[in-house]
């Protein structure tokens, strides 16, 4: 109290933030469905940038009626994304939080089926907006 008073508060935060969503995700030939959950309370912003190795792709947002999507290549995307892979940008916003028990489920169909003889050609990776220039990777539950 008296370093407070003497405006010499040295206090500091143990914590550093906490990842509210996680996925699970599965790849089955050309199917790859992901479910995104809330671990505490509910996550506000529903926007998400989904990295692809294909372009043309087919959504199924199982139970939402609004959303939107959009499509960019690595080199022409609005976002900034720092990995070597050549891939697709994928984004998509949902019109609702989520939140602990509701979580968002949504199946992409893929043009091409992946085995084990040519699983090296794909790439996945799942970026949640934090904040208007600030987007995290969605853990792996």
């Amino acid at each position: 109290m008296v370093d407070v008073i003497k405006s010499s508060n040295n206090y500091q935060s143990s914590v550093q933030g906490v990842n509210n969503l996680v996925q699970k995700f599965e790849l089955l030939g050309n199917k790859l469905s992901i479910e995104i959950g809330a671990q505490f309370y509910m996550e506000p912003i529903s926007q998400f940038i989904i990295l692809l190795p294909d372009e043309e792709i087919k959504y199924e947002v199982i139970g939402e009626a609004m959303h939107e999507s959009n499509v960019w290549s690595k080199d022409n995307s609005p976002f900034t994304i720092d990995v070597p892979q050549t891939f697709f940008v994928h984004y998509l916003r949902v019109e609702r939080a989520i939140t602990v028990g509701y979580p968002l489920s949504i199946n992409i169909t893929l043009p091409k089926t992946y085995t084990t003889d040519n699983l090296n050609e794909f790439f996945y990776n799942l970026f949640h907006r934090k904040s208007t220039n600030d987007w995290e990777p969605v853990l792996t539950k």
